[in-house]
């Protein structure tokens, strides 16, 4: 009986690494044009499909933003590939979102916007793939197009990756 515990000891030291729980944070991907800098980081809460992105202001002077063309403010928002950690591609949905109101959000020097973007209707079987593997997701803003965002836009689009990880990391999770 001794050796079995003497054997059982150094395997029960060495139990699995700690995996994110429900609410951290667990992917994030970051760029900046020299203009603004993007933020854009899996939010860690069920059901893992949605990318909390902030916005912040590099130049040294207010940018007028419009809102309906913020990163998270509709679905045509950001470009999007999205493969499965197997390298499958998950085919994109395109829901119907039309843009109302010339609103504009005045971001001065060194502020911060922020918002959501849920992948859940705009890539097909996403919350499938999320519960056994990985997914990849490469965007583009494409924040130089011009009266999109300021007269001129505002510099080279901007480009990321980031891999979600899958919801099965958080064994405290219920679903």
């Amino acid at each position: 009986m001794r050796w079995l515990i003497v054997l059982l000891i150094p395997l029960l030291a060495c139990g699995p690494e700690p995996r994110p729980r429900q609410g951290q944070v667990v992917a994030t991907s970051s760029v900046d044009n020299g203009v603004v800098a993007l933020v854009v980081s899996q939010d860690g809460t069920f059901p893992f499909t949605r990318l909390h992105i902030s916005l912040t202001n590099l130049s040294g002077a207010p940018l007028a933003l419009h809102t309906h063309s913020l990163p998270w403010a509709s679905p045509y928002a950001l470009r999007l590939s999205v493969t499965a950690g197997d390298g499958r591609p998950l085919r994109l949905l395109y829901p119907i979102a039309d843009l109302f109101g010339g609103d504009t959000l005045s971001l001065p020097p060194g502020a911060t916007a922020s918002g959501t973007y849920d992948l859940l209707g705009q890539v097909d079987d996403i919350e499938t793939t999320l519960a056994r593997e990985p997914v990849r997701v490469d965007w583009v803003y494409p924040s130089a197009l011009p009266d999109v965002i300021e007269p001129n836009g505002i510099g080279p689009p901007l480009r990321g990756t980031i891999v979600l990880q899958p919801a099965a990391l958080d064994p405290d999770a219920s679903y």
